[in-house]
């Protein structure tokens, strides 16, 4: 009894890690937990009395079709090797917000940061319109684009402390399956609004610069602002 409780909590533990994980690794855990869960469901058949052939005992069977479920992960999907949960891991820690669409401009998958950034769950906008769920600020024509493209564009902020817009980054990357044919496309959005407001607040002291037409010790305290939250103290010696 102890054995089997000490399985059954190693099944369990599997099953939560599987739907906890990004939708790109479950399958590497469902395919350990058939593989494993298997030879132990034959083992609960046989005790119960509860048999599927002309065999009393379906372990070998079971364990076997476990076995080959291994198998196929370890060469079809690659189970076990690291590169894949690298990239995966990458994406859903990365900073830039990542949305992939198919070929009908449907939702398929978005990170954490692009959640975040338009206020959305992955699980719940899958297979809508990106047209209709996006911000209307997304630029119309990426949606019938096949060219690579970068652009600037402001989205609203959803947070009421930074009722200004942020400036993004927006690359727009199709993708083509082998016959180079419109598979789906990949927006990535990167936050920009620190280096915009930077470059404001040197156009404001270049233009400072210009107009005192300082020269020598002279000194002057001029107040700038790059945005109405943020004010700035130059001083020029």
């Amino acid at each position: 009894i102890f054995s089997y409780l000490v399985n059954f909590t190693a099944l369990g533990i599997l099953l939560r890690t599987a739907m906890r994980q990004p939708v790109q690794l479950r399958l590497h855990t469902f395919l350990i937990l058939a593989g494993y869960g298997l030879p132990l469901a034959a083992t609960v058949l046989s005790l119960a009395g509860i048999t599927i052939g002309p065999q009393r005992d379906h372990s070998p069977f079971f364990m076997a079709l476990g076995n080959l479920l291994v198998w196929v992960g370890i060469l079809r999907f690659r189970l076990f090797n690291m590169l894949p949960t690298a990239r995966v891991m990458a994406v859903e820690h990365i900073h830039d917000a990542l949305v992939v669409l198919d070929d009908r401009n449907q939702l398929v998958d978005m990170n954490p940061a692009a959640q975040a950034l338009f206020g959305l769950k992955s699980s719940e906008v899958a297979g809508l319109d990106a047209r209709q769920v996006l911000p209307a600020a997304l630029p119309p024509h990426i949606f019938r684009s096949q060219q690579a493209e970068t652009l600037e564009i402001n989205l609203p902020s959803l947070h009421p402390d930074e009722p200004d817009p942020s400036s993004f980054e927006l690359s727009h990357l199709p993708i083509f399956d082998q016959r180079q044919r419109l598979a789906g496309r990949l927006l990535v959005l990167h936050d920009i609004t620190e280096h915009k407001r930077s470059e404001a607040i040197q156009r404001l002291v270049v233009e400072a610069f210009r107009t005192l037409g300082c020269r020598g010790w002279a000194r002057a305290d001029i107040m700038v602002r790059a945005s109405d939250r943020k004010p700035f103290l130059l001083e020029i010696n």
